[in-house]
């Protein structure tokens, strides 16, 4: 999938997309803290679907919208970003996602 397309589908300018490229990567993303942040642990449970006896199948979820955000795909990876994300967690993100 292109940027662009990615971008569009999501409701986000391309060319934004493109600068935020171009200025981490020219490391423009100055406001580093002087400690580097500490990454949560993340748990993943199963969910579980409670049925009556009278319905054998449990409606599917409602799709999750997101307003004002992006999201970025990187080999396997997905980093979905919002609207007033910090500058210091996203550029330490990318630089684990680049090892």
């Amino acid at each position: 999938m292109s940027v662009s397309k990615l971008a569009m589908a999501n409701g986000v300018n391309a060319n934004m997309v493109f600068k935020w490229r171009r200025e981490f990567r020219a490391g423009l993303f100055d406001d580093t803290p002087q400690t580097m942040p500490t990454l949560l642990p993340v748990v993943l449970v199963e969910a579980s679907v409670v049925t009556s006896p009278t319905l054998a199948i449990a409606p599917p979820p409602a799709p999750a919208t997101v307003p004002d955000s992006i999201e970025i795909v990187f080999a396997d990876a997905v980093v979905r970003v919002r609207a007033g994300a910090d500058a210091a967690l996203l550029r330490t993100i990318f630089q684990s996602l680049r090892a």
